[in-house]
């Protein structure tokens, strides 16, 4: 069964089995409201550290952009003069068993994960430390003189604390059921924990009472396997094959449809999954950047369609976030 595609109830079965699975969502929720109030009453306390951490997360199974958004945050810190570091858990890699700080240079996949690779090949210059050990992470940041920490999907993390938590937030969304009636990591509650949410720039109205900022996906045009760069243009009319191995494969098939690419197939695989294996022939493969970095050693021509973050007023999301890490 393709949960996946059964939260997004788009047909009478996927509503009926979202429904079946609700005992079981219960069960999970109340499961994390317990984990959740160890905290929230001072059972546990989170571990502080002397640098500033900025986590970017949310409450659903991803398909929200939370890495792009991270890349973009520690474009903006760094920008602003910060020697920034990265933490990415490195969900279904060997390095994510700890928490390792990545050496130089391109990553591979296999070993680091996809999302470190790509956080890698968007932020050359910016050091990357992969594992789930987010405490770990933070420890190595302090002890490598970074003056602050970005944290890619740390939103779930409560042992480490943090100086800002950004949520990138979906106000239409239609299924709000925890996993596995729905994509919800936590109850919708949990946004409480947040400092500010991010907003997509045509998603209605935050209803949390907490600063919040719009943003937009932003393409760019593709690349080839060979890295030639093509613009969005090259897509209207022509028939291709879309491949992914992402959280929410729709939004990567509409996107194109909306670009005017004829989808010859829809091809889609779980998050992370490896690639490892025949792809369709017969027309161009389209996919995206977190499957590109998957598909750099094999024969296979592919083009990746680049997407990017941009907020609609940049210096008022700089300007906020400097001044609460200075705080």
């Amino acid at each position: 069964m393709d949960l996946q595609r059964v939260w997004e109830l788009r047909t009478a079965t996927d509503r009926a089995i979202s429904a079946s699975l609700l005992p079981l969502s219960y069960l999970y929720a109340m499961g994390w409201l317990v984990y959740a109030g160890v905290y929230s009453v001072g059972l546990k306390q989170r571990k502080k550290f002397p640098i500033p951490i900025v986590g970017v997360g949310n409450l659903e199974v991803g398909g929200l952009g939370k890495t792009p958004m991270s890349i973009e945050i520690a474009r903006m810190l760094c920008s602003s003069g910060l020697k920034v570091a990265v933490s990415a858990s490195g969900y279904g890699s060997p390095a994510s068993q700890a928490a390792t700080l990545a050496p130089a240079g391109e990553l591979e996949p296999s070993r680091w994960g996809d999302e470190p690779a790509l956080i890698r090949s968007k932020l050359p210059n910016v050091p990357l430390i992969v594992g789930r050990r987010r405490t770990l992470a933070a420890e190595i940041a302090v002890r490598e003189g970074f003056d602050a920490l970005v944290l890619d999907d740390g939103f779930q993390h409560l042992p480490l604390g943090r100086a800002v938590d950004l949520l990138l937030y979906d106000p239409l969304a239609a299924n709000r059921r925890c996993i596995p009636a729905g994509p919800m990591r936590e109850p919708t509650i949990g946004a409480r924990r947040a400092t500010a949410v991010l907003i997509g720039s045509e998603q209605g109205e935050s209803v949390f009472g907490l600063p919040d900022f719009r943003f937009r996906r932003r393409f760019t045009g593709l690349v080839s396997h060979s890295g030639e760069k093509v613009p969005l243009e090259w897509l209207m009319g022509r028939s291709v094959h879309a491949v992914c191995a992402i959280a929410r494969p729709s939004r990567f098939f509409e996107t194109l449809e909306d670009m005017g690419a004829i989808l010859v197939s829809r091809v889609s695989f779980g998050d992370h999954d490896a690639l490892n294996r025949e792809l369709p022939s017969g027309a161009p493969i389209v996919v995206t950047e977190k499957d590109a970095v998957k598909l750099r050693t094999s024969s296979m021509p592919f083009y990746a369609l680049e997407m990017d973050v941009e907020f609609d007023d940049k210096e008022a999301v700089e300007s906020w976030l400097l001044e609460k890490l200075q705080a």
